[in-house]
């Protein structure tokens, strides 16, 4: 497993890291595990063994029998060799479920289990449903996933705690400094005697840590200790959200329990306002199962019933005739709808005639107007031709008649060259322009024919464009006709199918018809008209209608609550991940996801002396800026079931695994705890009258206890009741525990003397089965007796306490050995004597042998015989009490 390491080296003082702590807390842990492995009790789940082989990947089985209190999934799983299963030491290998599991099927992951069980072919699938085992696994698998834990090492660094920054209201000056460990940045130990007020320095701290926006987890091992804590946090703050506790319902106190909005659960249900809205839910949802509509519908539905006759085949019969009448009327107008058409169709069909060929014809027509266009541009090319024609001739006798009269008038020269040159210019000029202008005169006689034609090829172009446009809307007229033809002639096929349709229809109907006739009375229809049948049919069907509507709300009404059911459990995940305080066991820690992954400002274990080291450092890990254990090393101490060491790693183990966290830290006496410089130790106590405070002061505490005590009963404040020499003194044993049955008579008398003034009185004991013993009693008599062993009385108190001893003259017991000096026996009586011991806050009864207490050594027994001479002390035979009671 991770963290087992026997190589791991003890750090240098202020040099511990979260590496060697984990490492140390995850052996101790690893240890603990394989030692309940060893000693688990397994519960086979198949009727009858099943095949194996070391090559298969994973195993199918068959379970029966009762399922694990936590679940399949949860229970350790084991495959047992089926051969030795009834043996001491069975074969086996532990393995995990692979898939999500099906009604009494599981599949395995066995992998890992060829090793351990070898050449075995046959198994059992056997599981273990032991609790602690399972919490220790869950603790494994959530230091595992931890990876830092900054004021954890700061715990082992020898930096002394901060002095408080301002003196706090209420608070004397340890109290202060207490507050000021837990308020500040840093790690620290609050040693708290009972009665010294650590409860009252815990919720100053958590409320200032309310006013700053830090978040708190406040953790204990008992739900008691977490519980006392909780119920005056919740006096300072005003409303849901701020504070939550976390655990289950039938393990919180009472009064935490109570409170409208402390738990969970209740937290949750008051931010969605889950009870009201569901209640308005549910009440919509009654009013809808009540609906008058339902009751309506039952007594219109006895009244058929009532009647003797079908009456759904009467309305069967009325629906078919009034169809059939219907079908009939649609036949007849489908036969006119298809004579009318066949009339227009035949209509289109002679216009279509009268029109001929016209897709010829435009074919002529266009071909007709395309000549005309080409004879057109003829004439119009040649009538302009001659028009160009002219203009060049008007334009070369401007310049000829230009060049005669330059000519002319040349100035003479004597010359005879020159003058005939020039009179050669005249000739020819006026040559030249004669011939243009004979030119002229022929193209001024062509114009007006060439102009003529013109004109008329244009109006035979018009005429034949006419006569085109004309054959082209002839063509498309007809390709309107054709169409609407084709329109009428898909109507009528149309029609025609659905005629066919309809002969169908009337065929089944009237075959319908006559098996309702054939089958029922003639008279069906006038018996169901007389008793008004066919009104309550309708009735019966709007009513239906209605109870179906108020179904489909009811469904609404259930989609609502699903979803509010949805909206609370968000809200509670929310208050888990997000709540500034939050509040459970050391246990409830690894159980839920969102806490496993959630880190705390500041972290307050209150009883952290009587809880195991490992819960303990995996708490301590969520703190980022404050961690302050709270606790009583002089008190009980953690509970351990763990074997023998005898390795130098078992001893390093053990340390981690049966100490208490003051004893890891080196703190184990008075002097111890004030010369450490991360430890406050409260002096001052506020519950128990001197007298008491007197005794454990002197057995335990070195007189570091001071008293302030307001109370004012009357003495005596203890009082012994002496067993000594009464005809019924003696414990008997049941099974390997004691009861004492003179001391439940002495309970008796208490209760009797004290039970009418309404004191809360609880009994305290060294054994299991006296305490049941004690409690059957209460039960039985009604006695307002609570009782129980000094574990489970830690972090409460009573205005009574009746503390049985358990010492009688026989021999030495339990108690008698109370020494903190002593073997961890007599330790473990002298820390269970300062617990009941202290319990009282106004009287303190003990019981048992006066001589014998007074003979035996032990430190603890010292301190109760010096009692004799205090003033506030009364010594009572059992004998003389039982009389007065």
């Amino acid at each position: 497993m991770e963290g087992t390491s026997t190589q791991r080296v003890a750090p240098a003082t202020g040099a511990a890291t979260w590496q060697w702590i984990k490492g140390e807390t995850l052996d101790a842990v690893d240890d603990l595990i394989e030692q309940s492995l060893a000693k688990v009790v397994l519960t086979t789940a198949t009727r009858k063994p099943v095949r194996f082989s070391p090559h298969w990947r994973k195993l199918t089985v068959d379970v029966s029998g009762q399922r694990p209190a936590g679940g399949w999934e949860r229970a350790r799983w084991f495959l047992v060799d089926a051969d030795t299963a009834g043996s001491s030491d069975p074969q086996r290998a532990n393995v995990t479920i692979i898939e999500k599991p099906k009604p009494w099927k599981l599949v395995f992951d066995i992998m890992g289990a060829s090793e351990a069980l070898g050449s075995v072919t046959a198994v059992h699938a056997a599981y273990s449903d032991d609790m602690e085992l399972q919490l220790l696994l869950q603790l494994r698998e959530a230091l595992i996933a931890c990876t830092r834990a900054p004021q954890l090492e700061n715990m082992w660094k020898p930096d002394p705690v901060l002095s408080p920054r301002s003196e706090p209201v209420g608070l004397n000056p340890p109290q202060a400094q207490a507050f000021s460990a837990m308020t500040q940045p840093g790690g620290a130990l609050v040693w708290g005697p009972p009665g010294t007020g650590k409860t009252k320095v815990i919720v100053a701290a958590v409320s200032d840590a309310l006013a700053h926006g830090r978040s708190v987890l406040i953790a204990s091992h008992t739900h008691v200790a977490v519980d006392n804590v909780v119920a005056d946090v919740a006096k300072t703050v005003k409303g849901p959200g701020q504070i939550v506790r976390v655990g289950s319902a039938d393990k919180i106190g009472s009064e935490v329990a109570a409170h409208d909005w402390l738990t969970l659960d209740k937290a949750a249900a008051a931010l969605t306002n889950r009870d009201q809205r569901m209640k308005a839910i549910d009440d919509a949802a009654a009013a809808l199962r009540d609906a008058p509509a339902r009751s309506a519908l039952e007594s219109v539905l006895d009244q058929i019933g009532d009647l003797g006759f079908d009456v759904d085949a009467a309305v069967q019969l009325r629906d078919l005739q009034q169809h059939r009448q219907q079908l009939s009327g649609e036949a007849e107008t489908l036969a006119t709808d298809r004579t009318d058409l066949l009339t227009r169709h035949g209509q289109i069909l002679a216009e279509l005639a009268e029109l001929g060929d016209v897709d010829r014809n435009l074919a002529d027509a266009a071909a007709r107007a395309h000549a005309a266009r080409n004879t057109a541009e003829q004439a119009y090319h040649s009538f302009h031709q001659l028009q160009q024609a002219t203009f060049t001739i008007d334009a070369a006798l401007a310049q000829a008649t230009a060049v005669r009269v330059a000519a002319a008038n040349t100035p003479r020269t004597r010359i005879f060259s020159r003058r005939k040159a020039s009179r050669q210019s005249v000739e020819h000029a006026q040559a030249n322009e004669a011939e243009l202008l004979s030119q002229k005169h022929t193209i001024a006689a062509r114009l007006p024919h060439a102009h003529h034609a013109m004109e008329e090829t244009q109006r035979a172009l018009r005429a034949a464009q006419a006569a085109h446009f004309a054959t082209h809307e002839a063509a498309r007229r007809a390709s309107d006709l054709r169409n609407h033809a084709q329109s009428l002639h898909t109507a009528i096929r149309r029609g025609d199918v659905a005629a066919a349709t309809i002969t169908t229809d009337l065929a089944e109907v009237d075959h319908a018809i006559s098996e309702v006739t054939t089958e029922h009375d003639d008279d069906l229809l006038s018996k169901a008209t007389e008793n008004e049948v066919f009104e309550l049919v309708m009735r019966r069907d709007h009513l239906a209608a209605e109870v179906i509507d108020l179904d489909r709300r009811a469904d609404d009404l259930d989609a609502e609550r699903a979803r509010l059911r949805d909206e609370f459990a968000n809200t509670r995940r929310q208050l888990l991940e997000t709540a500034p305080v939050l509040a459970c066991t050391l246990a409830g820690l690894t159980t839920a996801s969102e806490l496993v992954r959630r880190r705390f400002d500041v972290v307050i274990i209150d009883e952290a002396a009587s809880a195991g080291i490992p819960h303990l450092t995996y708490a301590g890990a969520k703190a980022d800026t404050t961690l302050v254990y709270v606790g009583d090393f002089l008190q009980n101490e953690p509970i351990s079931n763990v074997d023998d060491a005898i390795t130098a790693d078992d001893l390093r183990r053990r340390r981690w695994q049966t100490g208490d966290i003051f004893g890891l830290h080196g703190i184990t006496s008075r002097s111890t705890a004030e010369s450490h410089p991360r430890c406050v130790a409260l002096r001052t106590q506020y519950r128990y009258p001197p007298v008491i405070a007197g005794i454990v002061n002197q057995f335990c505490y070195d007189g570091l206890l001071e008293s302030h005590w307001t109370a004012t009963p009357s003495p005596p404040h203890v009082i012994f009741l002496d067993t000594a020499g009464h005809p019924g003194e003696g414990l008997r044993r049941v099974g390997s525990s004691w009861k004492h049955p003179l001391g439940l008579e002495l309970l008796r008398a208490v209760h009797d003397k004290h039970g009418g003034d309404g004191a809360a009185i609880g009994l305290v004991c060294p054994y299991r089965e006296h305490a049941l013993a004690a409690q059957k009693l209460a039960r039985d008599e009604r006695l307002g007796v609570d009782a129980g062993t000094s574990h489970k009385f830690q972090g409460r108190q009573f205005q009574v306490v009746v503390f049985d001893l358990m010492q009688d003259s026989a021999r030495d017991r339990w108690i008698v050995g109370a020494d903190l000096a002593g073997a961890q026996r007599n330790v473990s009586a002298a820390k269970l004597l300062n617990v009941g011991i202290t319990r009282a806050q106004r009287t303190l009864y003990l019981i048992g042998d006066w001589d014998y207490i007074c003979a035996a050594p032990a430190p603890g027994m010292r301190a109760v015989r010096d009692l004799e001479s205090h003033p506030h002390f009364q010594r009572i035979a059992a004998t003389e009490f039982v009389k007065l009671g």
